[in-house]
């Protein structure tokens, strides 16, 4: 036991044969292309230098090299990618490359490789699952994404609202986070809505046949949702009950212009980002542990310093003590922030003071900002930061 919890989870892998390995001239094509484009599958690292990542002499293994990556940087920069026109977008997706992979592959932004593909009419469309083997007409639509040409989805004229579950099991969003889209889903039927909900792991109650009217099997990315906002068309998106994952697609969704339902994502930073947080707490003349953000190492040394060791350290924007370590010395404390690669002046390193000996406690309730009603204090068995 430590300060990060532990976990598991499964996925659905519905027609992972047919949809990435198709054959073995397929599976060997896609090699070939992450082989021509080793940053946009994350095989190497912008600032290591590489000689190689895997022996090429190996069947289905790649090969890369730097003057693979260069000279499709080259070919990129002179715009003779032909990933652009329609033939190559839709070759692309059925591939299963996602809108930042070609980006990235062309460099150009990933809203742009949206706005292009729409533009030609590159969209996805969608299948039905038949959960009871053609004996009779399902009761709740289970949809998957393709780049085919029929489209089974089914328009009920009803009013919708998409509700985020949060994909696989893991930390950050367990079956507590479920339950919160279970009963959502739930509620919002009895106000007459049409419930969808978007979620990938069926070991979850809100992927059961009677929790929603539509379940999406689809990844939580912004480009899956909004592909199916795209196609849905609802009053609204709920991002704030499936946990870290749409916490994380809220930005981005607001920013395509989809509604976002409840808690808005400028109150979900507040919430997350350390400085925010601190300073609406000190608004409120709350008390809490001395703490600080950090991009840097000597950042990080210079606020330890001044609070004390031990100190807790953890990436900004996660749940469940993910990534999360308590550090005693600075050479610690220097080897984290080493290691923190997703470090940059939006997502700094918390550092806070460690409270040693100290008692745990959660306190769930809800508010409408003037009345707020507890619904459980729980002590934890373990002190704090287990």
């Amino acid at each position: 036991m430590n300060q990060q919890e532990q976990g598991t989870g499964e996925i659905w892998e519905k027609e992972w044969h047919d949809r990435i390995i198709r054959s073995e001239a397929d599976l060997q094509e896609k090699f070939q292309y992450v082989t021509r484009n080793p940053w946009d599958a994350n095989l190497v690292s912008a600032s290591e230098g590489y000689e190689w990542i895997w022996d090429g002499n190996n069947d289905g293994v790649l090969d890369s090299r730097r003057d693979a990556e260069k000279s499709t940087r080259d070919e990129c920069a002179t715009h003779a990618s032909p990933l652009l026109d329609r033939t190559g977008l839709v070759h692309a997706k059925k591939l299963g490359f996602s809108d930042r992979q070609l980006a990235v592959a062309n460099g150009i932004a990933e809203n742009a490789i949206r706005a292009e593909r729409i533009a030609q009419n590159v969209v996805p469309t969608y299948r039905l699952v038949d959960t009871c083997a053609a004996e009779f007409e399902a009761y709740t639509p289970y949809y998957y994404s393709t780049y085919g040409t029929e489209n089974e989805r089914r328009e009920s004229g009803k009013r919708k609202i998409i509700i985020l579950g949060g994909g696989p099991n893991r930390i950050g969003q367990g079956i507590e986070f479920d339950y919160c889209c279970v009963h959502a889903a739930f509620a919002l039927r009895e106000l007459g809505f049409e419930t969808i909900m978007v979620n990938s792991n069926p070991e979850t109650v809100s992927t059961d046949y009677d929790t929603s009217d539509k379940l999406y099997f689809e990844p939580l990315t912004l480009e899956d949702v909004l592909n199916i906002y795209d196609q849905e068309k609802p009053e609204g998106v709920v991002v704030q009950f499936g946990g870290q994952t749409p916490l994380n697609l809220a930005a981005g969704l607001k920013a395509a212009g989809v509604p976002i339902l409840g808690t808005q994502p400028e109150s979900i930073e507040t919430a997350e980002d350390r400085k925010l947080f601190a300073a609406m707490l000190d608004k409120l003349d709350l008390r809490q542990t001395p703490s600080g953000s950090a991009v840097s190492v000597e950042q990080a040394v210079a606020i330890a310093n001044r609070i004390g060791y031990p100190v807790l350290v953890r990436p900004s924007f996660v749940l469940g003590g993910r990534a999360m370590e308590l550090v005693y010395t600075e050479d610690d404390l220097s080897r984290y922030m080493e290691s923190a690669i997703e470090v940059s002046p939006d997502r700094p390193v918390l550092v806070d003071r460690f409270l040693e000996d100290a008692m745990e406690v959660d306190v769930d309730c809800i508010s409408d900002g003037e009345i707020t009603v507890i619904g459980g204090i729980m002590e934890h068995i373990e002190q704090a930061g287990i």
